[in-house]
């Protein structure tokens, strides 16, 4: 009798080896340790950026932002202005979700980044990170919500933005124990699914471990001059034990519904982390060096200090009586598209550059300028590498993203200030969520019976799809970035090497989420820092 293939994934969100390693060696996640041992680990690379909608649509897509279309949180305009945030239909390419169920697999996905709105799979889908909350849409199929919530009613799709936003600085342990708490039900809704569901594919995704290394970074990693060791303890044994221990009742519920199965594991997360001392406001600099020019327009002004304060809801009053046309909204810019050469369209981590009326000599003096940028504090270079979009993206939708991607130096980020604002802010604990910030190197664990142990592995993120689709015995759909990783022992090579396929289903456009819930969204990822 032929054995059934099962894949288990969970994903560490902003997991890295920086921190976890250290845990390993004294001891405190052996559930972790075992499986390294076990199996194959090693490096995951993100995308670039490193942004977790960005990470995590090439994850169950395998193929890189020009062809899925993410490539920050916000969607951007041709102004270059944010329309909303980035839900489950700004993924223009086929996913995993539907092309298992095409498949004919069953599949459970718990609290996965960009599932949101629910999309009608075979199985069970419990939207993550973008939803708006619990009171809407968030399961698949909708009855399941029910259940959900009656067999783990203190489940939450999203920790309190609150209790995120103020609670480590003012109750650091109250804050340990809250997102612990949020972990644990997250974990019992998986178990109870993992054991009830007769699954293909299961992936539960914990996002409070990112949610916890933002603002807690400075007393995880011992270089920091935030370091505290008794606060370091405290953490790791209680919440990353806890987390290891979690993973142990996983693993375990796991293999006993695969006893006689041929299951792969899979860890990961979407992006690694590092420390963040000093933001910088690229588009005050822009402005300083002349290639943004400010809208000189006072109606553009005014609504621009509208849109920035909101003071008494004016937004919504002016703004939809006053700026309807395209030409108006053009002219309530805080920059002038005509006469700027370039502009920062921002985001929390690296940093975007979009090109107006800039020729071939402007684009390598604005490049040799980026580099040599410095921090006048103590002239460190802020900008380590200048990307040409080109170089990392190719796709239909490459056309709608910026044309340079910076990546800062260690300890540097970029922000989304002003041209008023200061040109660099220290970030500082007592008011900056962002004291952690990602990088680009993730962690990768799998193990399986049919995998090869003992190898350092160095992938892709985009690898993760035609790995799991191989592993199950189906072919790769064409376009796919992501290769299959050489984990698998003989035998299974070959299987891989002919899993091809040249066809893929047609992806239709699907209505976006609603004003009301974008507006949801966007004002929690506002609060915590990510727009």
């Amino acid at each position: 009798m032929k054995r059934k293939k099962r894949v288990l994934i969970i994903g560490l969100d902003g997991g890295t080896w920086k921190i976890l390693r250290p845990m390993m060696d004294k001891g405190y996640l052996p559930n972790l340790q075992n499986l390294v041992h076990a199996g194959s680990s090693g490096t995951l690379r993100s995308t670039v950026p490193p942004l977790t909608p960005v990470a995590w649509s090439s994850f169950v897509t395998g193929v890189n932002p020009g062809r899925h279309g993410v490539i920050c949180f916000g969607k951007i305009s041709d102004t270059f202005t944010s329309t909303g945030v980035v839900d489950r239909t700004a993924i223009k390419a086929q996913d995993i979700w539907r092309y298992l169920s095409q498949q004919g697999k069953r599949i459970v996905a718990i609290n996965v980044p960009m599932t949101y709105p629910p999309m009608e799979i075979n199985g069970i889908m419990v939207t993550g990170m973008f939803t708006p909350g619990r009171q809407g849409r968030c399961t698949w199929p909708p009855e399941f919500k029910e259940e959900l919530f009656k067999e783990v009613p203190q489940y939450e799709i999203f920790p309190d933005v609150e209790e995120i936003r103020t609670k480590p600085r003012r109750d650091f342990k109250g804050f340990i124990q809250y997102l612990e708490k949020t972990m644990h039900y997250r974990v019992r809704a998986g178990l109870y699914l993992l054991q009830k569901e007769d699954w293909d594919l299961f992936m539960l995704h914990i996002q409070e471990t990112d949610l916890l290394q933002h603002p807690l970074w400075g007393y995880l990693d011992p270089k920091h001059p935030l370091y505290d060791q008794k606060k370091y303890q405290y953490i790791v044994e209680n919440f990353y034990a806890r987390l290891d221990s979690y993973l142990g009742d996983m693993l375990s519920q796991a293999h006993a519904k695969a006893a006689h199965d041929d299951l792969l594991t899979v860890v990961l997360s979407d992006h690694g982390f590092a420390g963040n001392f000093r933001s910088v406001n690229l588009q005050r600099w822009m402005c300083r060096q002349g290639w943004s020019r400010l809208n000189q327009n006072p109606a553009g002004r005014v609504a621009h200090l509208i849109r920035q304060m909101d003071v008494l809801k004016l937004r919504r009053r002016l703004w939809r009586r006053n700026y309807r046309t395209e030409g108006a909204r053009h002219n309530a810019l805080p920059y002038d598209l005509d006469l700027s050469r370039a502009l920062s369209t921002g985001t929390n981590v690296w940093g975007f550059i979009k090109y107006l009326n800039m020729d071939s000599p402007g684009r390598e003096q604005l490049i040799k300028q980026l580099y040599d940028l410095r921090d006048p504090r103590n002239n460190q270079a802020i900008v380590a590498r200048v990307i040409p979009i080109e170089d990392v993206c190719e796709g239909p939708e490459v056309g709608t993203f910026p044309d340079l991607i910076l990546e800062p130096h260690d300890g540097y980020t970029f922000s989304r200030g002003g041209p008023h604002e200061p040109f660099i802010r220290s970030v500082r604990f007592k008011n900056n969520y962002h004291m952690g910030t990602h990088d680009l190197d993730g962690i990768i664990i799998v193990r399986g019976e049919s995998i090869k142990g003992g190898m350092q592995l160095q992938a892709s993120i985009m690898d993760l799809f035609p790995t799991v689709l191989c592993h199950l015995g189906l072919p790769v759909p064409e376009p796919v970035d992501g290769r299959i990783m050489d984990i698998f022992k003989e035998g299974y090579r070959e299987i891989a090497k002919s899993g091809i396929s040249q066809t893929t289903s047609e992806i239709i456009p699907e209505p976006g989420v609603n004003n009301d819930d974008q507006k949801e969204i966007e004002s929690r990822l506002k609060a915590i820092g990510y727009l």
